[in-house]
C-alpha cells in the first residue's frame, strides 16, 4: 500500500494545502473498478442530497463505469480515509467499502454529457469511518469558482490535492456542447500539484467547498513538466440535461 506510483508534484491532502478542506477530503474516495475480467482505479466523492439522511450516494465519471454489470458493481471497492498523515509520507491504511448500485449515469460517458455516475453503497457507512458528505453546487455561475481544490487518488495513490487560482472556465471541447468546466493548475506553497490517470471521477470544489464537477479528464501530454487543462462535467448538467428520466440525471436522487 506504500508505493508511490503517483507523478512526483502531487500533493498530499495533508500539506498545509488541505488545511481549509479537511471536511471534503473527508468525502474523497478511491475506487477499485471492475469490469469484466478489468481493474481499474478511479476516484470520487459521497454526495450528499437534500433530506440529509446520509444515504450513501457516491459520485465518479461515467466513462469510468461504462460497461459494468450488476456483478461488477457488486465487486466494486471503495477506499476512504487512504491517505498520508504528513505531508511528506507514503503510506496509509484506509477504510473500505464494497460493492454499489447504479442510480444515474451519463449513457454516453462524455461523448455527448458531463460524464457523470451516481452509485449508492449496498450497506450504509459505519459512523466510525469519519466521512463527510459533500454538498454541491448545480448553478451554471462561476461566481462561485474564482479558486478551489481538486481532490483525488492520482493512479490510485493516496489522497492529494490541486489547487485551482483562476476562474472555472465554461467549455465545449471535450465533445462540442457545453458540458465541461476547464481549469488550470496553480502553484502552491508545496509545488504545482496536478492531475493523473485514476483521478477520474473526482470531484473539483468551489471556494465554497461544494462540488461543481468529477474529472473528465485532460490531454494526453500531460504531466508534471507540461499540465494540462482539466475537464470537469458539470453538476449544473448532470443535473437534468442529459436525459429525461431518472436514470440520466442526478435531480430525481440528490433532491
Amino acid at each position: 500500500n506504500g508505493d508511490r506510483s503517483s507523478w512526483y508534484c502531487m500533493i498530499n491532502v495533508a500539506c498545509e494545502e488541505g488545511d481549509n478542506w479537511t471536511n471534503q477530503i473527508d468525502g474523497v474516495a478511491r475506487i477499485s473498478i471492475k469490469i469484466g475480467g478489468s481493474y481499474y482505479w478511479c476516484s470520487g466523492s459521497l454526495i450528499n442530497n437534500t433530506e440529509n439522511d446520509r444515504t450513501p450516494y457516491f459520485l465518479t465519471a461515467a466513462h469510468c463505469g461504462e460497461g459494468a454489470n450488476t456483478s461488477d458493481l457488486n465487486q466494486w471497492i471503495f477506499y476512504f480515509n487512504y491517505q498520508a498523515s504528513t505531508c511528506n509520507g507514503s503510506s496509509a491504511s484506509s477504510n473500505t467499502m464494497s460493492g454499489c448500485q447504479i442510480r444515474a449515469n451519463d449513457p454516453s460517458a462524455a461523448n455527448e454529457g458531463s460524464d457523470f455516475y451516481l452509485v449508492e453503497f449496498n450497506q450504509s457507512i459505519p459512523n466510525n469511518y469519519g466521512v463527510y458528505y459533500n454538498g454541491w453546487n448545480r448553478t451554471n455561475f462561476n461566481d462561485d469558482a474564482q479558486t478551489g481544490v481538486g481532490i483525488h487518488h492520482p493512479a490510485g495513490d493516496i489522497k492529494k490535492i490541486s489547487t485551482y487560482l483562476s476562474p472555472l472556465q465554461h467549455s465545449t471541447f471535450w465533445n462540442g456542447l457545453p458540458t465541461h468546466w476547464r481549469l488550470l493548475w496553480s502553484e502552491t506553497p508545496n509545488g504545482l500539484s496536478i492531475m493523473q490517470g485514476g483521478s477520474s471521477g473526482s470531484p473539483v470544489f468551489d471556494s465554497n467547498g461544494l462540488i461543481m464537477g468529477d474529472l473528465t479528464g485532460g490531454y494526453e501530454s500531460n504531466s508534471c513538466e507540461s499540465p494540462s487543462p482539466a475537464y470537469y462535467g458539470k453538476i449544473y448538467y448532470s443535473w437534468d440535461q442529459n436525459g429525461t428520466t431518472a436514470a440520466t440525471r442526478l435531480k430525481d436522487w440528490l433532491d
